[in-house]
C-alpha cells in the first residue's frame, strides 16, 4: 500500500477544519489532491503508524449517490468522509481504548 504522511496530514487537517466531515469535492478543494480516496487511506494508515492506534473506523466513508458533472455530463459518485468521535479524540491526544479488552493508549 502507498503511504504518504504529508497527504495524510493534509486530509486530517482539512477534515478537522470542517468539523470532522467533508465531501470528496470539499477535500479536493482544500488539499488540491487529485486522489482524495488514496489520501484518506494514507490518513487511516497514519493513525496506525504514527499515532500508535490500530482502530477500526477512525475515518468513515459514505456514498451520497451519483452526480453529473455540469461541464462534461459524466456521472460521478459522491462521497462524504467523516472523522469518528474516536478519531477526533485520538487527534486531540486524548486516551482511547485500544480494543474491546485492550489497554489505554495515548496518541
Amino acid at each position: 500500500m502507498h503511504y504518504s504522511r504529508p497527504a495524510a496530514r493534509r486530509i486530517l487537517t482539512a477534515l478537522q477544519a470542517r468539523g470532522g466531515s467533508a465531501t470528496t469535492a470539499e477535500l479536493q478543494a482544500a488539499t488540491r489532491s487529485c486522489a482524495v480516496h488514496s489520501d484518506v487511506a494514507s490518513a487511516r494508515e497514519y493513525f496506525r503508524r504514527d499515532l500508535g492506534v490500530d482502530p477500526p473506523r477512525m475515518i468513515e466513508c459514505h456514498s451520497l449517490g451519483m452526480s453529473a458533472d455540469p461541464e462534461t455530463g459524466r456521472r460521478r459518485r459522491l462521497y462524504r468522509y467523516r472523522l469518528t468521535p474516536r478519531g477526533q479524540a485520538v487527534l486531540r491526544g486524548e486516551p482511547v481504548q485500544a480494543g474491546l479488552f485492550g489497554d489505554l493508549r495515548r496518541a
